[in-house]
């Protein structure tokens, strides 16, 4: 863990906050389910209240699902389901893997991107998005970032003019609209 840093030189006093994100990490393997989850931990924030904030705020909107998938895939009767022929190459899974994009003095911005996999042709994935304050543990969201309340129209613009310069990539109807509920990282 690593606190602030107090250095003197001729009378001029720094104080540097040194912040860090660590893994914490469940592993778990079955012939039938893994379980692979690598989620962030905050560490080293002056503020112990912010830094707890932070690591609640995190647990609390992917701890939920996460525990609900992992209890899941080991409660499944597998051999109720699949033949033995389906079971050697069906393997359920669930793994959450994060990513920093930002970590500065004040601002911390992560993803992390969930997949699940429970039986059919494809597995799900998705990412969530998190934004903090580090000094204050406000949670940031793109409203936050736009003086209007029409931002969601300029941002739907921006995106269809992405994806029109993208034309033979891109299904034809695939964005109709941001949503508010979707998350983004800085």
């Amino acid at each position: 863990m690593r606190n602030k840093l107090k250095v003197t030189e001729k009378q001029t006093e720094v104080i540097v906050e040194v912040t860090e994100v660590i893994d914490v990490v469940e592993h778990e393997k079955s012939d039938y389910y893994e379980i692979d989850i690598v989620l962030p931990k905050i560490q080293g924030l002056s503020d112990h209240g912010v830094q707890t904030q932070i690591n609640d705020i995190i647990q609390r909107d992917l701890g939920t699902y996460i525990e609900e998938m992992k209890t899941f895939v080991k409660e499944m009767d597998y051999t109720e389901v699949y033949t033995e022929e389906q079971l050697i190459s069906l393997q359920y899974a669930v793994s959450a893997q994060y990513t920093v994009h930002t970590l500065s003095e004040s601002i911390l911005s992560l993803t992390v991107g969930i997949y699940e996999y429970t039986g059919g042709a494809h597995g799900n994935y998705w990412d969530v998005a998190f934004n903090f304050d580090l000094e204050t543990g406000q949670v940031y969201t793109l409203k936050d970032y736009y003086q209007n309340s029409d931002y969601l129209q300029y941002v739907d613009k921006v995106i269809k003019e992405e994806l029109d310069r993208e034309k033979e990539s891109v299904f034809e109807d695939a964005f109709q609209s941001f949503k508010r509920k979707w998350t983004v990282f800085i």
